[in-house]
């Protein structure tokens, strides 16, 4: 069973924001806007016909010289298709290639080998995200996890929901969160939530934060730049919980079984909580 690195543990990808291929005009946007990663959608948002020009689009977004620290990524067709197979072979061309690519469709660990094989090389290996969307990719979720090569899984509910004719609000999804992110958690990978369809308001967007920082996510898909601020916050700690985990780290919590700290007793596993999140949100200017 893999187990997480230091790198993997204090990794950012609270907000991941798609933006269409097509809309170049979207690009620095995208970059500037505050989302952790910056991804250019060659999927879902590209009718067929437009397939060349996406990936003709989306390779330029990559040369683009902005002083952001957004991780640039792609999502790529499925492998199932021709699509997806062009994508692969194009970006393995590509001058400036993506830092991430999101699979949709990912069905089996299979799928990474494929990609690792395509686009590995001695200076090149992209992070590789695996998009849940699926019912045989809820099943095989913990082995896809566990791919060496697999960074991080994403739920993607509106194409589960459709599959399995389920209502694509969160609340009707909490156990299929909660074994994705379980699976990711176990093999030390990022789980990241499906996106919120709904733009008339933060109020469902908060809620569904909510819901999936409580299943154990890390981070949300965005569909829109105003969701970003949004998820960045929700996903972040309070200044108050974090005061706290700074606290537990500094005392003598690692050193005995059981401590009693601000009226709270505190064992191991809140120990390694409050390690983790000052490890990932310590340093933060915010």
């Amino acid at each position: 069973m893999s187990t997480a690195s230091p790198t993997t543990a204090i990794r950012d990808r609270r907000s991941c924001l798609l933006t269409p291929a097509l809309r170049t005009d979207r690009y620095m946007g995208a970059l500037t806007c505050g989302a952790t990663v910056a991804l250019v959608d060659l999927e879902d948002s590209v009718i067929p016909a437009m397939k060349e020009e996406g990936r003709h689009a989306a390779r330029d977004f990559f040369s683009m010289t902005v002083d952001t620290k957004t991780l640039r990524g792609v999502r790529i067709n499925s492998l199932t298709t021709a699509y997806g197979l062009q994508d692969v072979v194009d970006i393995a061309t590509w001058p400036c290639r993506p830092q991430g690519i999101l699979l949709p469709k990912a069905d089996s660990p299979r799928d990474f080998d494929i990609l690792a094989e395509v686009l590995d090389t001695d200076t090149y290996r992209p992070e590789l995200y695996a998009l849940i969307e699926s019912a045989r990719a809820v099943e095989e979720v913990s082995e896809i996890a566990a791919h060496p090569r697999v960074a991080g899984v994403a739920f993607g509910a509106a194409d589960y929901a459709v599959t399995i004719g389920a209502d694509v609000r969160a609340s009707s999804m909490l156990t299929v969160r909660q074994l994705i992110a379980n699976s990711a958690r176990r093999h030390g990978k990022i789980a990241i939530d499906s996106p919120c369809f709904a733009l008339d308001g933060d109020a469902s967007l908060l809620d569904e934060c909510a819901t999936a920082k409580a299943a154990g996510f890390e981070g949300k898909g965005a569909i829109h730049p105003h969701h970003v601020k949004a998820i960045n916050e929700a996903f972040a700690p309070t200044e108050k919980e974090l005061e706290f985990a700074r606290a537990i780290v500094d005392s003598d919590a690692r050193e005995v079984a059981v401590l009693e700290l601000n009226g709270r007793m505190i064992g191991p596993p809140f120990v390694e909580a409050a390690v983790r999140l000052v490890e990932r949100f310590g340093q933060e200017d915010s």
